[in-house]
């Protein structure tokens, strides 16, 4: 089959429907606030020239920052993150220090602050999975399975089976939507640091010796990097409540029916060019070991001696310091962006390839999908449509062209309203991507490779979110992003 053959895709910008004239009912409360004055200065007062100024001086900029938007993203949107993180700042809330030597928590994944206080691990019993394990979340009342799989490579193979793992990605979609309780699978895409080998051993006058000590001490050997994948499937209990009950309820019952969702995402991986016949369930000791690697990537000798898990008792982080635009940890900076835009123009399956499985920076490449129930998906389409067309009858009466991005969305809108007519609800994806580096300067060298190997895509710096995201991208625990 020729090249062109390989499936491509546009992606539609991001919705910005909001509950009338596209803006947000947070925003919608701002307008009310900037017409308050005027209205009572004109009311109650009885004074148009007051209620004038007061329109110009209070109403109009509090209208811009209700209204205004800067590269799609509302002025309110920016203000309020920004601003949390400064109050977050004031109180204290953006540095911790784990107190070391302090009492674990048996099953606890300790990560520091309220994350992994709301997270327990717990064995998986009463299913074929028996000796693995899942983490729990008490508060979302969520279970996630954390597993390891290796993939097919992209860039070798035929243009058949690109075709067929593109179509095969496009059937798990499917299937996650008819899942029920399935609330998020993620995909982290680890490069990492891989540990030094060791010296070598007998004679220093032998050549082959010589050699290998001196293979061994190349500053080559300092930028090897490991690659792994690994996916985590979350379940949302509350929505399973019925199916646990009657599989026995507690821990056995919700074993079950995880088991049985992750029986079901693992028949659809295959097709996608992911080896299931080698994928590990990880321990609880495999994913601290993976927590403290992300935290600090040069305890990777020290987690590979330990056969890459840690027991309870191991300290996962000490020190975590969110900044503005950075994370700040033991022995590393990290920067997480969010994938605020996918590619405009047609982008041919596999446009991820390049920026997962090459280069040298460590780096985590996040892909997150998100079923959603028929009703809400339907219940949004109309909204967004609703949107569009309000759009599309402005520019009519302006009789200004249509924008590129408001033909892609439409374009967007039929597809999805032609996929729920045929029974399947909306899997949102979305993507995230941190940079891990020795300090600032290595992280702005790894930016430039990213910049130019991440073209098309739009990558948005969380500003004044660093610890979220790095939460979502960096941490395999299923945490899904802040609302």
């Amino acid at each position: 089959m020729g090249e062109q053959q390989v499936p491509t895709a546009v992606f539609a910008p991001i919705s910005r429907t909001g509950v009338i004239a596209g803006l947000s009912g947070a925003q919608l409360v701002l307008v009310a606030v900037g017409l308050v004055r005027p209205v009572w200065d004109l009311v109650a007062a009885g004074d148009l020239g007051v209620a004038l100024v007061s329109l110009l001086v209070w109403t109009a900029p509090v209208g811009v920052l209700a209204c205004g938007s800067w590269k799609g993203r509302s002025f309110l949107e920016r203000v309020s993150t920004v601003g949390l993180f400064g109050l977050r700042k004031v109180l204290g809330q953006t540095r911790t220090v784990v107190r070391v030597g302090a009492e674990q928590v048996d099953g606890a994944v300790a990560v520091p602050g309220a994350v992994g206080a709301r997270l327990t691990v717990l064995d998986m019993v009463g299913t074929v999975f028996d000796g693995g394990c899942f983490l729990w979340d008490k508060v979302a009342q969520e279970a996630t399975v954390v597993l390891r799989v290796t993939t097919h490579g992209w860039a070798l193979a035929a243009e058949e089976e690109k075709i067929a793992r593109a179509q095969g990605l496009s059937d798990l979609c499917q299937r996650l939507a008819s899942a029920e309780g399935v609330v998020r699978v993620v995909k982290h895409s680890r490069t990492h640091p891989l540990p030094a080998p060791p010296p070598a051993g007998g004679d220093p006058e032998d050549l082959a010796v010589r050699d290998a000590a001196e293979l061994a001490a190349h500053p080559a050997m300092a930028a090897l990097r490991g690659r792994d994948e690994v996916i985590t499937i979350t379940v949302s209990a509350k929505v399973c409540s019925a199916q646990i009950d009657a599989a026995g309820g507690g821990v056995s019952g919700l074993s079950w029916v995880l088991g049985d969702r992750v029986g079901q995402v693992l028949a659809g991986l295959p097709a996608c060019g992911v080896r299931t016949q080698d994928a590990a369930w990880w321990s609880a000791g495999q994913i601290r070991a993976a927590v403290r690697l992300a935290f600090d990537p040069a305890a990777a000798p020290m987690l590979a001696e330990a056969g890459w898990a840690l027991g309870d008792g191991q300290v996962l982080a000490s020190v975590v310091d969110e900044r503005l635009d950075h994370l700040v940890t033991d022995t590393a900076v990290h920067r997480t962006y969010w994938v605020e835009s996918w590619p405009a123009t047609p982008a041919r399956a596999g446009f991820l390839a390049n920026l997962v499985a090459t280069g040298t920076a460590c780096r985590t490449v996040t892909q997150m999908w998100c079923p959603g129930q028929a009703y809400s998906a339907e219940r949004r389409l109309l909204n967004e449509e609703a949107s569009y067309n309000s759009a599309g009858a402005v520019n009519a009466k302006l009789k200004r062209p249509a924008t590129v991005a408001h033909n892609s969305q439409g374009k967007e809108l039929a597809r999805r309203r032609s996929e729920l007519e045929a029974g399947y609800a909306d899997v949102r994806h979305s993507g995230w991507v941190t940079l891990t580096g020795g300090d600032i300067e290595e992280l702005r060298v790894g930016e430039l490779w990213l910049r130019t190997t991440a073209r098309g895509l739009h990558l948005k710096v969380l500003r004044g979110d660093q610890w979220a995201g790095f939460c979502t991208s960096a941490l395999p625990l299923g945490i899904g992003p802040r609302s």
